[in-house]
């Protein structure tokens, strides 16, 4: 993933209506005017145009005390899109077209990049220690971490659970058109509940496309 820039990184801050998923942490997406302003001063003060995503993150967390958990989170989304992008751009030259010879859960041939990227997201999200459910398209059911990270998070710090399409539109890469990666991501109960589907179905979606170059859009 590329460099993100001011006039590349969208917040907005629509928030949620579900008291349940409201928390005591500034969120990321309701930082909007500050936010920008004040990386773009950080940046400037660094002789640079613009600053990556995780040190973004970082400049979020310790300034204005974003959840680092949440933090967490969309980095390891970020990380997985790094993946992915390399991927798409070097398929053709790496033998990544056509298909696996198994289907998915849509009863789908299903494409070799599919289910690498659905690998990528899995694995970068598992390890990143703050999320403890996951729910692929490229999967019939919800998958619970079990994460010695996540078991050392604290009473009091948010965990979270991610939803996504690791590959949106890889019908459209035999043709050269963007595709991208789509993804939710919700505050999940507090640790001594169990979690089921219900927590992970709630409106809103983000989107990565997956070109050259990359561009993040974050919205909530």
């Amino acid at each position: 993933m590329r460099r993100l820039s001011r006039s590349r990184l969208e917040c907005d801050a629509n928030g949620t209506d579900n008291p349940r998923y409201k928390g005591s942490h500034p969120s990321l997406f309701d930082l909007h005017a500050s936010s920008m302003s004040t990386a773009t001063s950080v940046a400037h003060q660094t002789h640079h145009t613009s600053i990556t995503l995780t040190n973004y993150l970082r400049f979020m967390q310790k300034v204005h005390g974003t959840d680092r958990q949440l933090s967490h989170v969309v980095d390891a989304v970020g990380q997985a899109c790094k993946i992915l992008t390399t991927l798409v751009q070097r398929a053709g030259l790496i033998g990544l077209h056509g298909f696996t010879g198994t289907v998915d859960v849509q009863a789908e041939d299903q494409k070799k990049l599919d289910a690498m990227s659905n690998s990528a997201f899995i694995h970068c999200l598992k390890e990143c220690g703050a999320v403890r459910a996951l729910a692929s398209e490229e999967e019939d059911q919800i998958l619970i971490v079990e994460n010695e990270d996540v078991d050392t998070v604290g009473e009091n710090e948010d965990t979270y659970g991610v939803v996504f399409d690791p590959l949106d539109g890889s019908s459209n890469l035999e043709v050269n058109i963007a595709v991208g990666s789509m993804f939710g991501i919700y505050k999940m109960p507090p640790k001594s509940e169990f979690i089921t589907e219900a927590d992970l179905l709630n409106p809103g979606a983000k989107w990565s496309p997956l070109a050259t170059p990359s561009i993040a859009v974050l919205r909530c």
